[in-house]
């Protein structure tokens, strides 16, 4: 058979025999033919192409056909299509039926890529795994046979098992009632409300991936979500969108407060009289009032307590009209730090503003607590000035005494006023305020005026969002905040909620409140006790000195134990009635005999020392050891007499002490805390607990001293006169608390530290006395006296000269008691007569006489560098 057409069957047999072809049967004759004489044929057939199995035979002329000769047509037929199926599931399987014995092959979508294949089963069927196709891809399948004829595809469609990518989407700010975006051509857009489920639009993505659907209007800043559909049914990610917020709240915050209003007093703080006014130019601001009264100034002098202020007036009157204002001055001053400031602490004083009022000179200040003074002084000619008196009144505010408390309310609008970033409610025409919640209490707010009760005030609020909170009237509030929580409702019934926030404050109150440790110093010097021991010793007998003189002797031992110091008198105590007095040698020998100094000789007077007539010899600072006194007397005229001899010893303990003087200290434990207002109060233990300290100072008992504190915060720490004698310094300590008016107390300490002077030494001017706040002071009886070579002038002030004046009468009496000196006290030269016919003084003392004080007739009074004209305020 030929290959190309499968229409010619030739070959070779008997020549001149008939050729004949049968089909697949065998029986029909597809064509014949004669063979020729070189014995070959050809015979045209029907075309065989499909590998049909014919059969040749010949016969001869006699009709004798010969064994048939078989012949294979060449297959030229391709399969029939196959069919095919791609399973749901996984798009993994591709199934069908073909053609047994052919290759089953599955092709991609792009026709040429081969994704599997698989021989069809003698049953017909066949099954190619693929990898997965889920997107809906269009695939082919064919089916070859074994002489390589391929069938036509059939197309095979994979399962869509892919949802889409999720859509963009946006809601029109406009109405909230459009919904676009981009996705998926032909996918289904699909858009739901705030609870996930409810949908509230659906439109398809165009061919150019774009939608629009239109929704029901979303207009509270509701979460929507959109999300895409395929065909299959796959639904795509949700993709959230918020819709426009045309109502809403917006939190909400005011403050209100409570006014802590003092007690209150009028005080008629004192008064000066001039008869002459001087130049300011010509006075030294830091005079005291002994300087000032010698240039001829008055000053008014009063104090303002702590914890008190005053509103202080100042009237200049004359006893005319007072002319041209700019002439006068009236100066105003504060002592701090022991020095004169002007009462803001700038410079050394302050002009007052001064008016007239009624003809006279008025003026103005406010002070806080501190020592003040103020006089006046005339810019004009000297002494040209209108002459009059300065009157000083006021009101004494006491904040230590809160006497009424008055609410400050807040009002406002919950809706309409914008909070610290400029929000404002959105609230659509018709919201009102449907609620208010407070403490977990809702109270529904259905009228105007509806009163909703806080833990610290009350709130009264409109349906427009009108309030007004009026905190309630208790100093525990300050600081307190008030929180609401209000609810809106508009026409549509939709809820929004904020908060209004209500900080309680006083504008007697600042920001901070802290107590601080407080230090301070006290000293105490002591000085070695000292014992008196009176020993009888022995007496002389003298006989009549007439023509013989009559001399007597003896002597007595006596012991300085060790560790002490002996002042020593030997006392002479002659017989009364003699008109002749006698004489005395007294000598002093060491434990080894030698005499000490020189033998005193002294003549008995009457009534020495009280004890009748006699003598007294003294030895100063006897060292410890063995001593011997002998006394020697001669009458050489005159009757006899006895002469009994004693020692009195004033016996100095090196090793003993006592308190000789203290130095206590001031100071105010408020000066380095953060009060936070006038009205803190100062609460101390004084043995029942911490209790405020009232109009009575608190006095605190410690293990070294006493403390006194008063209800400004002021104290005075004294130490204990009988102290024990410790060698190192100690220190008390003292707990206090301040009490805010809010109710909030902190607590802190003083330490107090008593530096330890030994014997000999003088209390010190105290660093903390010096450098800290304006209330630590030393008292002028503070001051060790000088020794006598220096004894007219105590150190530490160069004004010292003025303090002394005061006090002591008007200013004629003191510069005439200096210049002249008082006529009561005894002179040096009277006192050295005295003593020299009373008593002599061994060479040991002889420097030791006192050398007299020109001041000394001056008294000295509590210390006050505002003597005089003083009025403090209580």
């Amino acid at each position: 058979m030929d290959d190309a057409t499968g229409a010619t069957v030739t070959g070779t047999g008997e020549p001149n025999t008939t050729v004949t072809v049968y089909g697949p049967d065998g029986t029909t004759i597809l064509g014949t033919g004669t063979v020729q004489p070189d014995g070959t044929y050809s015979v045209t057939i029907p075309t065989q192409v499909n590998g049909e199995d014919l059969t040749v035979t010949l016969t001869d002329a006699a009709g004798n056909e010969s064994l048939p000769t078989p012949a294979e047509a060449p297959d030229l037929t391709a399969p029939g299509v196959p069919t095919a199926d791609v399973d749901d599931a996984t798009g993994t399987i591709v199934t069908g039926t073909g053609e047994p014995g052919a290759t089953v092959t599955v092709y991609g979508p792009d026709g040429t890529t081969i994704l599997g294949t698989d021989t069809v089963q003698p049953g017909g069927t066949y099954s190619v795994t693929i990898p997965a196709q889920v997107n809906g891809e269009d695939l082919t399948v064919t089916q070859t046979d074994a002489a390589g004829n391929e069938s036509l595809p059939t197309p095979a469609e994979a399962p869509d098992l892919t949802a889409p990518g999720a859509p963009t989407a946006d809601v029109d700010d406009a109405t909230g009632t459009i919904v676009t975006g981009t996705g998926e051509p032909g996918a289904t857009v699909t858009v739901y409300g705030p609870d996930g489920t409810t949908v509230l639009g659906t439109d398809t993505v165009q061919p150019g991936g774009t939608y629009s659907v239109t929704i029901p209007a979303q207009t509270n800043g509701e979460d929507l979500i959109v999300t895409l559909t395929d065909a299959a049914g796959n639904e795509s990610l949700p993709t959230p969108v918020e819709a426009p917020d045309q109502f809403d709240a917006f939190d909400n915050a005011d403050s209100a407060g409570l006014d802590l209003v003092p007690a209150t007093t009028d005080v008629d703080v004192g008064s000066a009289n001039y008869l002459l006014l001087v130049s300011l130019a010509t006075v030294d601001p830091q005079l005291d009032l002994a300087g000032l009264q010698l240039l001829g100034i008055e000053p008014v002098s009063f104090t303002v307590a702590p914890g008190h202020e005053l509103d202080a007036t100042f009237e200049y009157g004359g006893l005319l009209d007072i002319g041209v204002i700019a002439d006068y001055q009236v100066v105003l001053q504060k002592f701090v730090d022991g020095q004169w400031v002007g009462v803001d602490g700038d410079g050394e004083s302050t002009l007052l503003e001064l008016g007239l009022l009624n003809g006279n000179l008025s003026g103005s200040a406010n002070l806080d607590a501190g020592e003040y003074r103020a006089f006046v002084t005339f810019g004009g000619v000297l002494g040209a000035g209108v002459l009059g008196t300065l009157d000083v009144s006021g009101v004494d505010s006491d904040y230590t005494s809160i006497t009424d408390i008055v609410a400050q309310t807040a009002e406002g609008n919950v809706i309409l006023d914008a909070n610290g970033t400029g929000e404002v409610d959105l609230a659509p025409a018709g919201t009102v305020v449907h609620s208010v919640t407070v403490n977990d209490v809702t109270t529904d707010v259905t009228a105007d005026g509806t009163i909703v009760d806080g833990e610290y005030g009350t709130l009264v609020i409109d349906l427009d969002g009108s309030y007004v909170y009026t905190p309630d009237e208790d100093a525990a509030n300050i600081g307190e905040v008030e929180t609401f929580t209000y609810t809106l409702q508009n026409d549509g019934g939709a809820q929004e909620s904020a908060t209004l926030t209500i900080d309680i404050g006083s504008p007697d109150v600042t920001s901070g409140f802290a107590a601080t440790d407080d230090a301070a110093t006290a000293a105490v010097l002591y000085e070695n006790t000292v014992d008196v021991v009176d020993t009888p010793l022995f007496t002389l007998n003298n006989g009549i000195g007439v023509i013989i003189p009559s001399t007597d002797t003896d002597s007595g031992d006596f012991t300085v134990a060790a560790d002490t110091v002996s002042d020593l008198q030997v006392v002479i105590d002659t017989s009364e009635g003699l008109t002749v007095l006698p004489s005395y040698t007294v000598t002093l020998r060491d434990g080894d005999g030698n005499v000490l100094g020189s033998p005193v000789t002294v003549v008995a007077l009457a009534n020495v020392l009280g004890i009748g007539t006699g003598a007294v010899v003294t030895f100063d600072d006897l060292p410890a050891g063995d001593y011997n006194v002998e006394v020697t007397s001669t009458n050489t005229l005159g009757l006899g007499y006895d002469s009994a001899v004693s020692l009195t010893q004033e016996i100095t303990n090196l090793t003993e002490f006592q308190v000789d003087v203290v130095s206590g200290v001031d100071g105010n434990l408020l000066d380095n805390d953060v009060t936070g207002s006038l009205f803190t109060a100062v609460l101390v233990d004084s043995g029942g607990g911490f209790a405020e300290i009232g109009d009575t100072p608190a006095t605190l008992t410690g293990t070294y001293g006493t403390l006194t504190v008063d209800e400004g915060g002021g104290y005075h720490y004294e130490p204990d006169p009988n102290l024990a004698y410790f060698d190192t310094d100690q220190t008390d300590v003292f707990t206090y608390q301040i009490r805010h008016p809010d109710g909030e107390v902190v607590q802190a300490e003083l330490t107090v530290t008593i530096g330890v002077n030994d014997p000999g030494g003088t209390l010190p001017f105290m660093a903390s006395a010096l450098t800290s706040g304006a209330g630590d002071t030393i008292a002028l009886d503070g001051f060790d006296t000088a020794i006598a070579s220096d004894r007219g002038t105590p150190a530490g002030s160069e004004n010292f000269a003025y303090d002394l004046f005061e006090g002591q009468g008007d200013l004629v009496e003191v510069l005439e008691g200096y210049l002249s000196g008082n006529p009561n006290e005894t002179t040096e030269s009277e006192a050295v007569s005295m003593l020299s016919g009373k008593e002599e003084t061994s060479e040991m003392d002889q420097n030791s006489l006192p050398i007299e004080d020109p001041l000394g007739f001056l008294s000295f009074h509590e210390p006050d560098e505002l003597n005089g004209n003083n009025h403090p305020l209580i």
